[in-house]
C-alpha cells in the first residue's frame, strides 16, 4: 500500500521561503565574485597604465590637432589609440593643459629662459643684486650642451618651457633626469622605470637599455607607482615630449640619504656613459633650491649654493638642507657626471624665486635656477 506524506501548509511556506532565500544568495555571491573579479582588472589596469591611456586618449588626441610638438608629425586618431593602450605606461598627474600653454607662451623665443613673471631676466627684486639676462649668460662656450639644472616646481613654469625650449635647439637620443624621491617611497634609493609615459602629445619611450643597466649594475628599484606620483620627474615629462618628440627617457629618483659616495658612483657611470657617445645622451638634475625663508635670506642663500657647485665642492653639498636645496643627492649626482664628461664650467641662464614670480609671499619663498654644462670641446 502507497502512503502519502501530508506536508503541513505552514511547513511547505517556510519551504519555499528558505529556496527563494537560497537563491538570492547563490545569485549575489555570483555578483560579488564578478564584482571582484573585475575589480581586481581595473586595479591591474591603473597599475599597468592601461587605463590611464584610455583617459589621456581624448586629451592627446585634442592637443595633438591643436599644438603638435615641433617637428612631431599627425598620427590617425586610429593609430594614436593603438600607440597609448598598446603597452603599460606612466600618466603625467600634474599636466594641466592651460597653464602648461601658457608657460610655453611665456617662454618666447630660444634664449629667453624665463625669471618669472614678476621680474625680467636675472634680476633681483627687494634690493638685492643684479645678476644680468639669461641671454648674456648663454652660449658663454661654444661646446654642445650635456648637462643642465632645472626647477620642477610648476610655479617656475616659464623657466621650465625656456629651459627646455633652449635644449632643443641640438636634442640628444636620451635625457635622463634625475630628482628628488620627496617622500622617500619604495624601499630602495635609487627609483627608475622601464615603462613609456603617455602625454597629451604622445608617448616618452623609456631607454629601456639604460635603465636595465641601472638595474643591474646600482640594484634600482623600478617602482612605477612612486615615478608618476612623483612631480620632480612627472611634472617634467609633458615639456620633454612637446620639445623633444624623439628623445627616450631615463627617470631616476634619490631618497634623501642617498649617500655622496652612491651619489657620485652613479654620476661617474652616467658621465662615462655620454662621454663615451658624444650627443646621445643629456644629464639633468630636476631640483628646486632655498625653501622657506624670506626673500633676501633665500638669495643669500642660493649664492653659497651657485659658489659650492661652481666649485664642484661636494663636501659642501653634503651638508646643505632645505634652506639650500630640496635633493642634494641629484645635485651631487649631476656633478659626477659633468666631471666625468669633462665639461666647462656651469652657465646660470636663470635665477628667481616665488616671491618674485608672484609678487607674494616674501617670507616664505622658493627658490629656482635654471643652468647649462656644455663639453670643453665637443
Amino acid at each position: 500500500m502507497t502512503t502519502y506524506k501530508t506536508i503541513h501548509p505552514v511547513k511547505q511556506q517556510m519551504t519555499a521561503k528558505r529556496g527563494i532565500c537560497r537563491s538570492i544568495a547563490m545569485a549575489a555571491a555570483s555578483l560579488c565574485l564578478f564584482a571582484a573579479i573585475t575589480g581586481c582588472t581595473s586595479s591591474a589596469a591603473r597599475f599597468t597604465g592601461a587605463s590611464q591611456g584610455s583617459v589621456l586618449r581624448p586629451i592627446m588626441l585634442e592637443s595633438e590637432s591643436q599644438h603638435s610638438s615641433p617637428g612631431q608629425s599627425s598620427d590617425s586618431a586610429e593609430d594614436s589609440t593603438e600607440a597609448v593602450t598598446s603597452s603599460p605606461t606612466l600618466s603625467c598627474n600634474y599636466y594641466i593643459e592651460k597653464e602648461f600653454m601658457a608657460s610655453i607662451e611665456d617662454a618666447g623665443h630660444r634664449g629667453d629662459t624665463g625669471t618669472g613673471n614678476g621680474a625680467p631676466p636675472g634680476s633681483r627684486k627687494n634690493g638685492a643684486v643684479e645678476a644680468g639676462s639669461a641671454e648674456n649668460n648663454l652660449a658663454v662656450s661654444s661646446g654642445r650642451i650635456v648637462g643642465g639644472i632645472t626647477p620642477h616646481h610648476l610655479l617656475a613654469a616659464k623657466m621650465i618651457a625656456g629651459f627646455f625650449r633652449e635644449l632643443s635647439d641640438n636634442p640628444p637620443k636620451t635625457i635622463i633626469v634625475i630628482g628628488p624621491n620627496h617622500k622617500r617611497r619604495g624601499f630602495s634609493g635609487l627609483q627608475t622605470s622601464s615603462h613609456a609615459w603617455a602625454t597629451p602629445f604622445g608617448r616618452l619611450e623609456a631607454d629601456t637599455e639604460t635603465v636595465k643597466m641601472l638595474v643591474g649594475k646600482l640594484n634600482a628599484e623600478e617602482n612605477n607607482s612612486v615615478m608618476q606620483d612623483e612631480h620632480s620627474i612627472s611634472a617634467l615629462v609633458p615639456y620633454i615630449r612637446y620639445y623633444m618628440p624623439d628623445v627616450r627617457i631615463v627617470p631616476i629618483l634619490l631618497h634623501g640619504n642617498y649617500s655622496s659616495a652612491d651619489s657620485l658612483k652613479l654620476g661617474k657611470l652616467l658621465g662615462k656613459i655620454a662621454a663615451d657617445d658624444p650627443g646621445s645622451f643629456l644629464i639633468i638634475a630636476s631640483v628646486d633650491f632655498s625653501h622657506y625663508l624670506d626673500a633676501d635670506t633665500a638669495y643669500k642663500m642660493d649664492d653659497i649654493t651657485l659658489e659650492a657647485i661652481k666649485n664642484n665642492d661636494i663636501p659642501a653639498i653634503s651638508r646643505m638642507s632645505n634652506d639650500n636645496m630640496d635633493s642634494p643627492p641629484s645635485i651631487i649626482t649631476l656633478l659626477g657626471a659633468m666631471d666625468e664628461a669633462d665639461t666647462a664650467d656651469p652657465e646660470t641662464a636663470g635665477h628667481s624665486n616665488s616671491s618674485d614670480i608672484t609678487g607674494s609671499g616674501y617670507d616664505n619663498t622658493t627658490s629656482y635656477f635654471t643652468m647649462f654644462f656644455r663639453y670643453n670641446d665637443k
